[in-house]
């Protein structure tokens, strides 16, 4: 079964393309079949990490000029690459026709052994479905302020989505070990506290001179300088999701993609998406069932031969029954009553018991009376 993971971070700039792409190396060194699918539009994103130039990237896949086959760029370092398209933020407003042909584009994913995701740094619907459909995500923090509290405005959207899936936290851009520890005990402390989440601990990396040097390069550390302490790192976060993988049961591909259309609003009353090729008559047509149904659901409860769907008894009536002549809706109670007379008018007030054992007392009048404003009195000194 495809393991999908997706890498998000509530900002940019703290190092999360440069760990998919050294991720992604090391779990295929440690042989995995791995895609790394670019769904980041910022200036580093996969391609310009590793210097490709592809001829087709996800733009012109979800335009419908290249096929899946076409885009994807096979064994580059000994992973596979769907690419994006650097400053492309149109993906932000994806028709239904292009969100069918990604996720066919992610169905054709379905023999890789792990499917890296990096998604791009914003709060956009779009971009945000990623992540909520993702049964696992890395969420990079750095001890940088603005990155724990951008991480911490991410998370409080996921638990406002009820997202389901498994966050892990990575800590980027350490001095050592010891600061990592304290950045992530902080913030893992205000999550639990405001949010309720349990947030384990899946890796710290090391700030390592040697990892700019790799993307002045245009290739990851496992090719560049193995030995450095990044690279170090970045396995051990390997060998952590790989010791993970069968920690729980995951959901299949197939589940993610009706829950990435789902969280795109592309569904059906029966939560299936939408085909693209659907015509708006049939969409009218599934409707006009729909209203049908819900037409015959009212006139079988209003049909119902059970207690008279007219006439609502409070609990404690003791059988009493509503007069015969009454309006649409009647309510039977037990009640005292007393006559008060008020400028020649007499009328009824009514006593009824409330649970705490206190009387309440109530009039009632009808809409037709003429409610009229007391005359002013004057009294003279």
């Amino acid at each position: 079964m495809t393991r999908i993971i997706t890498l998000a971070s509530g900002k940019a700039g703290v190092g999360k393309t440069a760990i998919a792409v050294n991720l992604a190396a090391q779990l295929a060194q440690r042989g995995q079949r791995v895609c790394l699918f670019d769904a980041d539009w910022g200036p580093g994103n996969v391609s310009l990490l590793l210097g490709l130039r592809p001829q087709y990237t996800l733009r012109e896949l979800l335009l419908g000029e290249a096929t899946p086959e076409q885009v994807i760029v096979r064994n580059c370092h000994g992973f596979d690459i769907v690419p994006g398209n650097p400053g492309d933020r149109w993906m932000t407003a994806l028709t239904a026709v292009q969100l069918n042909r990604l996720t066919d584009t992610l169905r054709e994913l379905e023999d890789y052994d792990i499917v890296l995701i990096d998604s791009a740094s914003s709060m956009a619907r779009h971009v945000l479905a990623f992540l909520l459909a993702s049964p696992e995500a890395l969420l990079v923090i750095t001890p940088e302020p603005h990155s724990l509290t951008d991480a911490y405005k991410l998370l409080k959207l996921l638990y406002v989505e009820h997202y389901e899936g498994s966050i892990y936290l990575v800590v980027n851009l350490i001095k050592n070990h010891i600061v990592g520890r304290h950045t992530y005990g902080k913030f893992r402390e205000i999550v639990d506290f405001y949010l309720s989440m349990q947030l384990p601990l899946s890796g710290m990396l090391t700030d390592d001179p040697h990892m700019t040097r790799a993307i002045q390069e245009q290739q990851p550390l496992v090719s560049s300088n193995p030995d450095s302490a990044a690279a170090r790192d970045i396995g051990l976060l390997a060998d952590q999701l790989l010791l993970e993988q069968h920690a729980t049961n995951k959901p299949c591909m197939q589940t993610f993609l009706a829950r990435y259309l789902r969280a795109n609003g592309v569904q059906t009353a029966q939560e299936k998406p939408i085909q693209a090729g659907e015509s708006l008559q049939q969409q009218f047509d599934t409707l006009s069932g729909r209203i049908d149904q819900l037409i015959a659901d009212n006139e079988r409860l209003r049909s119902d031969a059970s207690p008279r769907a007219d006439l609502y008894m409070l609990p404690d009536t003791a059988g009493r029954k509503a007069p015969e002549r009454c309006n649409e809706v009647c309510v039977a109670m037990n009640t005292e009553t007393e006559e008060a007379t008020v400028q020649g008018e007499t009328f009824s007030i009514y006593h009824m018991q409330r649970s705490n054992g206190d009387t309440q007392r109530f009039a009632c009048h009808s809409p037709d009376d003429d409610i009229q404003k007391p005359e002013s009195k004057t009294t003279s000194s």
